[in-house]
């Protein structure tokens, strides 16, 4: 179907969750005067922060709030809201650990929003176009075919049916670690049903790296997939001193190498694999790793009993800052990931100076990091980790070199802000969808 030429077009951006870019992007689109409604659920504006009202709630739920807060761009007139109270009971509820329940009331609150959406479409917004993440729960798609709205999606992780099956083969070639993926088919609450209707009936995608594009193949048609990379904000490496500082840190010959990992630990990041070859290096080389991240499926000690002679250091979640001071002391950052949308991380530890070991499954590729900064490993191939870490230990002259190629990467530049920019000037332009 035909619709009007793309500069013309005004967008309705809904973003039930959490995810920082939307909000971004549509505060870019309402200072270019083509954002009609954001609908959101439990984030706030920023003249609400500090109301008599907000600081009459309790203070957990102050901070949890404050984490929520909408860019100034966002003024009232633009922010719809819906299923504001549920929104409060799934935060409390998931303080309990009580996850399963928790994602149904953020499901039930999530088409509570899609319906207001519409609804408001339907009265106010007729020539608007609707721009929403995928992987809603919310039915919104059903809801713009069922009213004609043409749509567009923005996506942080690759295609959910093709994701799946990567996870699934994963599962049935590694079964040992296979309740540990937290992505699985049998999960009916985390997978959407909806998501190859979105896709096959949307007018394009904004994907944020190639990777995840590159899931869409055979789906979207591909001129209306568009890669915008997901950027960093070099400034706040500068401002605390620690933009590259691990270019700074170097080996002595007894000195063990040191790397580290950052993120959620679960086998989706395929730490398994890194785990078995640093137990194959036990005895050849002296590899001391630090893993920063949460363990919400209780991974550690699994891995620490299947692989005792890793030397590692579980730290647990750790402030940005702080995160940076560890990657400032170490040699080496890994990211044996599965599957990720983009890896911010990867970017944090190139901004800091720490070569990186990675899987093509990310945006390691957006950064235009390999081969100077950074080497590849198959996903899911502890061998070819093995010996990326044995080499690396043996020839800490080729490791400095990597390192050293950190120092003119072009990281995209910018913040969340800019980041919103660059979608939304790409939805002013583009075509797609025409």
């Amino acid at each position: 179907m035909a619709h009007e030429g793309f500069a013309a077009r005004t967008f309705v951006v809904f973003n039930p969750g959490s995810h920082p870019a939307p909000k971004w992007i549509a505060a870019s689109l309402a200072a270019e005067h083509k954002l009609t409604r954001y609908w959101t659920s439990g984030q706030i504006r920023s003249d609400e922060v500090g109301t008599r009202a907000f600081r009459l709630l309790p203070v957990r739920v102050r901070a949890e709030l404050k984490n929520r807060t909408l860019p100034p761009a966002l003024l009232a007139s633009f922010v719809g809201r819906a299923g504001t109270l549920r929104d409060l009971v799934a935060t409390a509820v998931k303080r309990k650990g009580w996850i399963n329940l928790e994602r149904r009331i953020m499901y039930s609150r999530n088409r509570a929003i899609a319906r207001r959406a519409v609804r408001h479409w339907r009265r106010h917004d007729r020539t608007s176009w609707f721009f929403f993440p995928t992987n809603t729960h919310s039915g919104i798609s059903r809801l713009c075919v069922k009213n004609n709205i043409p749509f567009l999606l923005y996506t942080p992780l690759p295609f959910a049916p093709v994701a799946e099956a990567m996870m699934d083969a994963e599962a049935n070639s590694n079964p040992e670690w296979a309740q540990f993926l937290q992505f699985r088919n049998e999960d009916k609450l985390a997978s959407d049903p909806d998501a190859l209707f979105e896709a096959s009936h949307a007018s394009g995608v904004v994907a944020n790296s190639e990777f995840t594009a590159r899931s869409f193949d055979g789906i979207v048609d591909a001129g209306n997939v568009h890669s915008v990379p997901l950027s960093i904000n070099l400034r706040r490496f500068e401002e605390s001193g620690l933009r590259l500082a691990a270019t700074r840190t170097t080996r002595g010959l007894d000195e063990p190498l040191r790397i580290i990992y950052a993120g959620q630990v679960t086998q989706r990041k395929g730490l398994s694999y890194l785990f078995e070859a640093l137990q194959d290096l036990h005895g050849v080389a002296k590899i001391e790793l630090t893993i920063v991240g949460p363990d919400p499926l209780g991974m550690a000690i699994p891995l620490q009993q299947r692989f005792p002679d890793v030397d590692v250091r579980f730290a647990g979640s750790l402030a940005q800052e702080k995160l940076w001071k560890e990657m400032a002391a170490s040699h080496l950052f890994v990211f044996p990931t599965l599957l990720d949308g983009f890896g911010n991380v990867l970017a944090e530890a190139l901004a800091v100076g720490l070569p990186v070991l990675s899987t093509d499954r990310c945006g390691i590729l957006d950064l235009g990091a390999v081969p100077r900064a950074a080497l590849l490993a198959d996903a899911g191939d502890s061998e070819a980790l093995r010996i990326h870490l044995r080499n690396l230990y043996l020839d800490e002259g080729a490791r400095i070199v990597l390192s050293a190629g950190t120092s003119d990467l072009d990281f995209g530049g910018g913040d969340w802000a800019t980041y919103g920019h660059r979608v939304a000037e790409l939805l002013s332009n583009s075509k797609t969808g025409s």
